[in-house]
């Protein structure tokens, strides 16, 4: 019977120190993510510099007179959002009214 007992009072003594983590856990979470800023997870803009941009003469504004990124086909941005993503620019965000050389217009 004395085995049974300490094996009762490890488990009380375990269920104690993991209840008492929770909040702790809790805690930290909570200022890991205060401390984070408000559009971490967003991506970026597209950098105009880089070899994609340049190689498809991206412009962060358009100047052809009716084309822009969102009346592109491969705009995938909700309607009337500054900016959106692009299959041509993996993990980055276009704005709404750039351009590049192969902007096709919807349908």
């Amino acid at each position: 019977m004395s085995d049974n007992s300490t094996c009762d009072k490890t488990r009380r003594t375990l269920l104690g120190a993991g209840l008492a983590a929770i909040p702790v856990v809790s805690a930290v979470g909570v200022s890991l993510l205060a401390g984070a800023p408000k559009n971490a997870l967003a991506a970026d803009m597209v950098n105009p510099d880089s070899a994609q941009a340049k190689a498809l003469s991206y412009a962060s504004v358009s100047t052809k007179n009716g084309q822009t990124c969102s009346g592109c086909t491969l705009f995938q941005g909700d309607a009337g959002a500054k900016s959106g993503s692009c299959p041509l620019f993996a993990g980055e965000m276009v704005a709404a009214g750039a351009w590049c050389s192969a902007w096709v217009p919807k349908a």
